[in-house]
């Protein structure tokens, strides 16, 4: 159980180093090479890894409240069940990245490249994917609720039985997306606009009539 608290690390090699259990609160990583790292159990809160090289890095139980990861490389990077509140990945890749039952609510994941990404389960309620691209993203399950996906790239995603409710959809493109038993209430999404999707028993907002007395 190593206490790197606060360690300068920036710009190190550290690929396939084992953290295990270990504290990097506030460890400033900007630029290191930490590819294949083990972060099981680790707590990250406030630590700085942006510019940084984690591919395929284990962050499995991992806590990254209020980390910078921005523009870091992170494909292949696992964050199973990972607690990822309010951290800022502006920018970074995590292309078929695993997220399953992580809690990334209130996370900046704008202009990030998730193509392929596993959200299965994912808490991402109040995030902010404003330009990111998720085509192919596996996101069953989900709750997305009151998250920003203007402009963001949603192609052939399957978000069965995901809540997006609320969600802000403004020229977001779902082509050929999965929407089975999806919440969509409170957005602005109608089935005309999903045409080529599958949204069998989703739920859509409901029309309301305003009615005013004489």
């Amino acid at each position: 159980q190593a206490n790197l608290s606060e360690a300068g690390l920036e710009s190190v090699d550290l690929s396939e180093a084992n953290f295990e259990d270990a504290t990097l609160k506030g460890a400033y990583l900007v630029g290191a090479k930490i590819d294949k790292a083990k972060f099981l159990s680790t707590d990250l809160t406030d630590a700085n890894l942006s510019l940084a090289s984690l591919q395929g890095a284990d962050f499995h139980s991992a806590i990254l409240k209020n980390a910078l990861l921005i523009e870091s490389d992170l494909s292949w990077a696992s964050f199973d069940d990972a607690i990822v509140e309010k951290v800022i990945f502006a920018g970074a890749i995590l292309r078929e990245a695993r997220l399953a039952n992580a809690d990334i609510a209130r996370t900046d994941l704008s202009h990030c490249d998730l193509r392929g990404a596993d959200l299965t389960g994912t808490k991402a309620d109040r995030s902010s994917f404003y330009k990111a691209n998720l085509e192919g993203i596996k996101a069953s399950d989900s709750s997305m609720e009151f998250a920003d996906f203007r402009l963001t790239k949603l192609g052939k995603a399957v978000l069965t039985r995901a809540s997006l409710v609320g969600a802000d959809t403004d020229e977001a493109e779902f082509d050929g997306a999965d929407l089975t038993e999806a919440d969509l209430f409170w957005t602005t999404l109608t089935p005309s606009q999903l045409h080529n999707c599958k949204t069998e028993h989703a739920r859509f907002p409901e029309k309301t009539v305003v009615a005013y007395g004489p």
